[in-house]
């Protein structure tokens, strides 16, 4: 048995609230070809050192018709990768839409328009820790506005404005604070849940001399990093943002022309906010309480620092027992370690054991 002494996250359940934990270095995926080319494809590029790796194919839908994307997001529980089309391309008339995406076979799907005009666009998106899509205005027609995108029907709804800060990129950092902008070495926090501007950062020039990068794209890496993806005509240049000192770091160039989106997918078998290379429960119990053989106990099924849930750690009391004194020993053993770190409370410590007496484990 182990045990992570302090705690990362809330219940489970309905009210369900992520955490967000560091991305690390997932398939780094990017949409190109809106502008200058006749078809958006779907790439492949390495994360660290931003060199071309593979193209996936053609952003298209199971007819053939080539869909330009704009912007691109995972979401956090279920994995499922969301687009929105280019405000360059007019294959869904004056609206953009929001789509999901094969990330294996480039395959897109419609769900329906978000009502803003491909005049105005959709520069990036990027997913709350309550599971809300985000997305920001490309052009300032609400003076840069933010807005929420149902998943469901692909209708998006005006949240606020930041007054002038607009398009390029939209990003959490894994510590829950939203960054916009980034062109022209301008990196803007904005309230996730009004678009009001809250402080702004002015980055360094980036290491290959070229001030003010305009970025098409936008991932946090950790609590204070963020890759971004330069948009242009004649590049994509992949750079490194530090939050936290304002320093950019030039990665390197793919090779791609008129670069329009960005994502890191992460591989959460359980949705939990840990990759699974980083979870210790890669497939955790996240009931919303804690179970034990259909007894529940009331208390709150906490998501501890490494990825497993008290249930977990329970499941491998019962697991380890040779017979059920091992197993209710293990238990108190746990439920002791977990109520001096302050994670659950002398009650809730009793609940816990009770169940576990009570079980028919193993």
């Amino acid at each position: 048995m182990h045990l992570a002494p302090s705690i990362v996250g809330l219940a489970f359940g309905s009210a369900l609230l992520l955490t967000t934990a560091a991305v690390g270095q997932g398939r780094v995926l990017v949409s190109d070809g809106p502008r200058n080319t006749s078809t958006s494809r779907l790439h492949e590029i390495d994360g660290t050192n931003g060199s071309f790796i593979a193209t996936i194919g053609p952003l298209s839908d199971s007819f053939g018709n080539n869909i330009a994307i704009g912007a691109m997001a995972q979401h956090p529980v279920t994995g499922v990768l969301y687009g929105t089309s280019s405000r360059a391309h007019f294959f869904f008339g004056s609206n953009v839409h929001l789509v999901t995406i094969d990330p294996d076979t480039a395959v897109v799907t419609d769900i329906g328009a978000t009502n803003m005009l491909i005049g105005d666009g959709i520069s990036d998106i990027a997913f709350r820790s309550d599971g809300t899509l985000l997305g920001r205005e490309a052009r300032p027609l609400n003076n840069g506005g933010l807005y929420s995108i149902d998943l469901g029907t692909g209708a998006a709804t005006f949240l606020g404005n930041s007054f002038g800060v607009r398009g390029g990129g939209l990003a959490f950092t894994t510590d829950g604070r939203l960054w916009s902008d980034f062109n022209a070495g301008r990196l803007r926090r904005i309230d996730p849940f009004t678009g009001a501007f809250i402080s702004q950062l002015i980055a360094s020039d980036c290491s290959d001399g070229r001030p003010g990068v305009r970025v098409s794209g936008a991932q946090g890496l950790n609590d204070s990093e963020v890759l971004v993806i330069e948009r242009g005509l004649t590049g994509g240049k992949v750079y490194r943002i530090n939050i936290d000192t304002g320093t950019c770091t030039f990665l390197g160039d793919p090779g791609l022309d008129s670069v329009d989106g960005l994502v890191i997918l992460v591989d959460d078998s359980d949705g939990d906010g840990f990759p699974d290379d980083e979870d210790a429960c890669p497939n955790s119990d996240l009931n919303e309480t804690v179970d034990i053989d259909g007894c529940d106990s009331g208390v709150f099924n906490h998501l501890l620092d490494d990825g497993c849930t008290i249930s977990d750690l329970i499941a491998e009391c019962a697991a380890g027992a040779n017979n059920h004194g091992q197993f209710v020993r293990c238990v108190a053993q746990l439920t002791n370690a977990l109520k001096q770190a302050g994670i659950i409370s002398r009650r809730e410590k009793g609940a816990i054991q009770s169940c576990a007496g009570q079980a028919d484990i193993p």
